[in-house]
């Protein structure tokens, strides 16, 4: 009964890791040449000659060129721009783990992150950008926010943007996206959710394996294996 129990604890431990112990892969950009679209693009003075499509934004990886989409320039502010990326045909379907981007010589004052599903679907989701002063990167962290969608694309919405010299515009340097090879759920979850519904379950084992396990000992000996076996999963807690 003892080893029964052992295993069990061994067993739910697992079964904890699986779900929380995720990792962003890091080292494959799914963008990278990628199916790349836009709402307007620049053709205009230096985008002369498509210059500024959306493939310039999904032509490197981890190394940004001077390439960049560049959306259709006008005196007053258009409502939204966006930059669509789908790599169904290179890649296909993935869970989805973070979204980072660069912008060009404009930005916009705020964007938004949508995902497209297997089926087609766009998805919005109501993860906010955040800036990295060190690589200069804008991210969507998919995997910190609970979520792993399966994804064949994403679409990044840019709003509030920003007129200067007489032209309104938003540019994008670059975009990169990453998988996870994390047992995340497709719908929002947080890790400590997961984590207290799984020791929850393994303290409810320890509890009913030692009522079986220490029947038939001594009183003082069932209340010091007890002691031992919480000590331990404090410990590995």
């Amino acid at each position: 009964m003892k080893l029964n129990i052992s295993l069990t604890i061994i067993a739910l431990f697992a079964g904890l890791l699986a779900l929380t112990d995720a990792t962003v892969l890091y080292d494959r950009d799914l963008t990278l040449h990628s199916l790349a679209s836009a709402s307007s693009t620049s053709t205009t003075g230096t985008c002369a000659n498509n210059t500024c499509s959306p493939a310039g934004a999904v032509d490197n990886f981890n190394d940004p060129d001077a390439t960049a989409w560049i959306s259709n320039p006008s005196p007053t502010c258009a409502q939204s721009e966006y930059f669509h990326a789908d790599w169904n045909t290179t890649i296909g379907p993935v869970k989805l783990g973070v979204i980072r981007f660069q912008f060009g010589d404009r930005a916009s004052n705020r964007a938004t992150l949508s995902y497209v599903q297997p089926d087609g679907v766009l998805v919005p989701t109501t993860i906010g950008m955040v800036g990295n002063d060190t690589d200069h990167f804008y991210y969507f962290n998919m995997e910190n926010a609970g979520l792993a969608p399966v994804a064949t694309g994403v679409r990044i919405t840019f709003t509030e943007l920003v007129a200067n010299n007489g032209l309104c515009y938003v540019s994008l340097l670059e975009i990169e996206g990453f998988a996870t090879d994390g047992n995340l759920p497709s719908q929002k979850l947080s890790s400590g959710a997961i984590a207290g519904a799984v020791i929850g379950s393994i303290a409810g084992a320890v509890i009913l394996g030692s009522a079986s396990y220490f029947f038939y000992k001594r009183m003082h000996h069932k209340r010091v294996q007890q002691q031992v076996m919480l000590q331990s999963l404090t410990r590995e807690a």
